[in-house]
């Protein structure tokens, strides 16, 4: 899987910023944008109509990290949960729509994580942003404040200003869901040192993220189920459940499919499995996350309480996983 590709990318990103994770009081009103907007330690500087910088000190920036992945990350479980209950429904629109909305969750997740982020800002938060503004350039300013821009991409670098993050934020151009997984294709850097299989695998998910050989887009599959198929939604298809059923949550069926699938071509049932494909990849790389972000910052117990409480039980093979580590030693 092309997990690996990806968790290396995003642990490139953690090093760049000398990212620790920290012990925090988690609160919803801490989030990126949030903090972005009211945090008076942030600092804007506005350079062009469709440009400006954000400034943020590393020690705020990883609490901002954390804190985030937090909340994002239960919402992704919650998802995962839904997802679960639907596996036995003959009515196969719910269970591919549910699959999509837990993928771009984790999707956006994953790429604030390596340091790309999609932001929408309305007309009130752009005054917000205009009045932190420190540039000097009033007309500029002016020009951004009443421009109708909303939706910009931002893209983490280091600053000349010790132990600082720079965001750059410049005009997205696009619908938050096609970006979500244009950015997503951005962490897929290309390595040498993976083995066929691995690249095959990771050639099969930047293939669907990108529309490549015939395969569609998770956000174009969902705008055309959405939109074109209603008849989905009500119909019961037994005969494309039954044909997908050996993916769902097997790891190794997904391997096989992905190292040999090369063109879409199975209509109703590549649509489905390709965006299985994607959700399994994003759960695993969460998974991963999840151990190295937040554990250590909540005792086991305390995890396992919360999954419980959401009827949720992801920890269990990374718990199993540690244990048969421990026996080898």
């Amino acid at each position: 899987m092309p997990i690996s590709v990806i968790e290396k990318t995003i642990n490139s990103n953690f090093a760049n910023i000398d990212f620790k994770a920290k012990n925090i009081e988690y609160t919803a009103t801490s989030n990126l944008k949030r903090s972005i907007l009211n945090d008076t330690n942030i600092s804007i500087e506005i350079v062009e109509k469709n440009k400006f910088y954000i400034y943020i000190r590393f020690v705020d920036f990883h609490e901002i990290l954390v804190n985030n992945f937090y909340y994002n990350n239960r919402r992704f479980k919650i998802q995962i949960c839904e997802l679960n209950k639907l596996k036995s429904s003959k009515s196969i629109a719910w269970f591919l729509i549910t699959m999509y909305y837990g993928a771009f969750f984790a999707s956006n997740e994953i790429s604030n994580l390596a340091g790309y982020f999609n932001f929408n800002f309305d007309q009130s938060e752009k005054d917000i942003l205009f009045n932190k503004n420190k540039a000097i350039n009033h007309h500029v300013s002016l020009e951004f404040k009443n421009s109708e821009i909303k939706n910009f991409f931002g893209e983490l670098s280091l600053c000349d200003e010790p132990n600082t993050i720079k965001i750059t934020c410049i005009n997205g151009g696009g619908k938050p869901h096609e970006l979500s997984w244009s950015t997503l294709v951005k962490l897929l850097k290309s390595d040498t040192s993976y083995d066929a299989d691995v690249f095959a695998r990771t050639s099969r998910f930047k293939n669907i993220l990108t529309s490549d050989k015939k395969w569609k887009r998770p956000n174009r599959i969902r705008n055309e189920w959405n939109y074109s198929r209603a008849e989905l939604y009500t119909e019961d298809d037994t005969e494309n459940l039954s044909d997908i059923q050996k993916y769902f949550n097997n790891y190794k069926e997904l391997k096989r499919w992905a190292e040999t699938r090369q063109d879409y071509s199975r209509g109703i049932s590549d649509d489905i499995v390709s965006v299985m494909f994607v959700l399994n990849v994003l759960e695993k790389v969460m998974l991963k996350l999840e151990t190295k972000l937040l554990w250590g910052k909540q005792t086991k117990n305390e995890i396992k309480d919360i999954n419980k409480m959401e009827g949720i039980s992801l920890h269990t093979h990374i718990t199993k996983r540690r244990k048969k580590g421990k026996k080898k030693k």
